[in-house]
């Protein structure tokens, strides 16, 4: 299943890098998001921090990180995110990185 997001300004800077988002909503392993296009981990990590920031808003003052996690799921490789919103509530995201993960920077 593909993602089909608003339009966005990020998206611009996406469409520039080749990043891709696709497969679920993020709210469980089985539904990650798959970040592709991304030449290196770094680049992998840093678009997954901009999916959630046009989510939540920056990372500070829209959101902060209180978790990652790696793990292997269905032979995919899978980094969860959990995420303190402006709120005080927590969520989880899910993103699988199998694509990039392990790759020089």
């Amino acid at each position: 299943m593909n993602m089909k997001h608003e339009e966005d300004p990020a998206d611009e800077e996406i469409q520039i890098t080749g990043i891709t988002y696709s497969g679920g909503d993020g709210s469980a392993p089985g539904e990650a998001i798959v970040i592709g296009g991304a030449h290196s981990h770094a680049e992998g990590i840093r678009a997954g921090k901009r999916y959630i920031a046009r989510r939540f808003g920056e990372e500070g003052s829209g959101w902060r990180l209180q978790s990652q996690s790696l793990f292997v799921e269905d032979e995919r490789v899978i980094d969860e995110l959990t995420v303190e919103i402006t709120s005080g509530e927590t969520e989880s995201l899910y993103f699988e990185v199998s694509d990039f993960f392990g790759s020089d920077d």
